[in-house]
C-alpha cells in the first residue's frame, strides 16, 4: 500500500473540512479530519497506532506524515496555530491539538450541560 500524499488530498481536504479547528468544533472537526486521512490509509496520525509496514512503505508514511503537519496546520484557525508550529509530523501535530482542545472542548460541553439542566 503507498502511503504519498497527492495534491488532490490538500484539495480534498479543504473541501471535507471547511471549518478551521478553533475551541468550539473540537469533536466535529476531528471526525471530518479522520475521514480525510481514512480516503490516504492514514487514519494512525489521529489514533497513534501505526499500521504494520515494510522499510519501503515506512519511508512512504514518514514523507507523508511530515506533509501532514502543513495541511494540518492549515487546518486550524489563527488563533491556535501557534500550538502546531514546531510539529514537524502529523502525529505530533495531532497529539498536541488534541491535548489542547479535547480537554477545553469537554470542558465547555460539561459547562453548557449543567447550565441548561432542569
Amino acid at each position: 500500500m503507498s502511503y504519498q500524499l497527492s495534491h488532490f488530498f490538500a484539495l480534498m481536504l479543504h473541501h471535507n473540512v471547511p471549518e478551521k479547528l478553533d475551541n468550539s468544533n473540537w469533536f466535529t472537526w476531528t471526525k471530518k479530519m479522520t475521514a480525510a486521512l481514512q480516503t490516504v490509509s492514514m487514519t494512525g496520525i489521529a489514533t497513534g497506532k501505526l499500521p504494520t509496514l515494510s522499510l519501503e512503505e515506512k519511508k512512504d508514511w514518514d514523507r507523508s506524515d511530515r506533509m501532514l503537519s502543513g495541511y494540518i496546520y492549515g487546518q486550524v484557525s489563527d488563533k491556535y496555530q501557534y500550538l502546531i508550529e514546531d510539529c514537524d509530523t502529523g502525529t505530533t501535530a495531532w497529539a498536541a491539538l488534541k491535548a489542547h482542545f479535547k480537554k477545553s472542548t469537554t470542558v465547555a460541553f460539561c459547562m453548557v450541560e449543567t447550565t441548561e439542566g432542569p
